[in-house]
């Protein structure tokens, strides 16, 4: 089973933040995620919130293994899937695929 989760927003919306942070830790206590796709680019150096965010998840998903597909950038975050070749292939054999709407 797959959950995709998108924990950010264009501004920092604390109530939302926290909403999406729950739902996470009822999932994780579900669950139990093991395998985590990290995927936020270079976008999370220039807002802080999402850097705080991380460190949230992080606490809720203690145990799981983390991936990133493709090289890093050149500041070291996992790449976007936006900059991702649309044929890639996640580690764990789920493939990246974009609906546009």
């Amino acid at each position: 089973m797959w959950f995709i989760l998108k924990c950010s927003t264009s501004k920092a919306d604390k109530k939302l933040i926290e909403k999406n942070l729950k739902v996470l830790d009822a999932l994780q206590k579900s669950y139990f995620i093991d395998k985590v796709w990290a995927a936020w680019g270079d976008l999370i150096d220039s807002r802080d919130y999402l850097g705080n965010t991380l460190y949230d998840i992080q606490d809720i998903i203690k145990e799981a293994e983390w991936y990133h597909l493709g090289t890093t950038t050149r500041w070291g975050n996992p790449r976007h899937p936006l900059y991702l070749k649309r044929d890639s292939l996640l580690p764990f054999g789920a493939r990246v695929v974009r609906v546009h709407y």
